[in-house]
């Protein structure tokens, strides 16, 4: 079995299991049931946090490690990004289904064919990366996923490529691209024409294709954007922030915004109604101001 929180198998008689699962701190849980043809990918990342890839007997070997060392490196670098990982592991567990992937605490579950097409390699990394971002953006940092999805998605998105920059460059500059050309697509301006605004909630998209090019594309576009005039520091420092405030709490998309603000110093409202509705142009340019000096050992 694995499972968000910590399990422990206590019995085992016959064909019967009996476990106890512990888990603080988390918002809900999932746990999937696996049989005897899976096997487990196990390490830890330099912070000692164990990760565990479940993938099934007949994979192709090379892929399930690419997608473990993915899984690890990821959690490391948004451990020391944005907040420390507040749990003792986390499992990646390859289901079936035609998703892409799926997060809980502690668990994501991971689509099958990532762990054998070879030519599905680079999405399957891609998909590994922004579940596991979603461990802060939802997980840590929750939020109200039916009226406000962009808050943790569009995060998502943008970590996801913040992290492919550092580890995997070739798949990064393929994102970047493609997340601008979606967030510039002749859709994503007809659906914001018609207004549709990537803060809208689930029920007010249409379909998948308007979802996924505003909450997941433009929004992401929108605050990589500011991170190019900003700064990667200045949004790192808003960010962590963000996370530190909002930790185990519900936050909202004001809530966000209203760190990236103080902490950037600039009025953010022209420029997130011309990502996020579309209004006002030529493209708004920010300017954060310097960041202030703050003593050793000041919060």
């Amino acid at each position: 079995m694995a499972a968000t929180g910590w399990e422990t198998l206590r019995e085992a008689r016959d064909d019967r299991r009996r476990y106890a699962v512990h888990a603080e701190g988390v918002r809900d849980m999932a746990l999937v049931l696996v049989d005897s043809t899976y096997r487990v990918l196990e390490g830890r990342t330099p912070e000692g946090v164990r990760v565990r890839t479940w993938t099934r007997q007949g994979d192709r070997s090379e892929l399930p490690r690419a997608l473990h060392e993915a899984a690890v490196r990821s959690l490391s670098f948004f451990h020391r990004t944005y907040s420390p990982y507040p749990y003792p592991d986390y499992d990646v567990v390859r289901t079936g289904g035609f998703f892409g992937g799926m997060e809980y605490p502690g668990l994501v579950m991971v689509q099958g064919a990532y762990f054998g097409d070879e030519r599905a390699r680079d999405d399957g990394l891609l998909v590994v990366a922004h579940e596991t971002a979603h461990q802060w953006w939802y997980g840590i940092v929750g939020n109200d996923e039916v009226r406000e999805p962009w808050l943790d998605e569009s995060l998502a998105q943008y970590s996801t490529l913040q992290f492919l920059h550092s580890a995997y460059p070739r798949i990064a500059r393929h994102m970047e691209r493609m997340l601008y050309r979606h967030a510039r697509h002749p859709q994503t301006v007809a659906w914001q024409r018609r207004g549709l605004s990537v803060r809208a909630p689930v029920y007010a998209f249409p379909n998948w294709t308007a979802y996924s090019l505003l909450v997941y594309e433009r929004g992401g576009a929108a605050l990589w954007e500011l991170r190019r005039q900003v700064g990667e520091e200045a949004m790192n420092r808003a960010l962590r922030r963000y996370a530190r405030q909002h930790a185990l709490r519900t936050a909202t998309g004001a809530d966000l915004l209203r760190v990236l603000e103080g902490e950037l110093g600039a009025d953010l409202d022209r420029f997130f109604r011309y990502w996020f509705e579309g209004v006002g142009g030529p493209r708004p340019e920010v300017k954060a101001r310097a960041p202030v000096f703050m003593p050793p050992g000041e919060p």
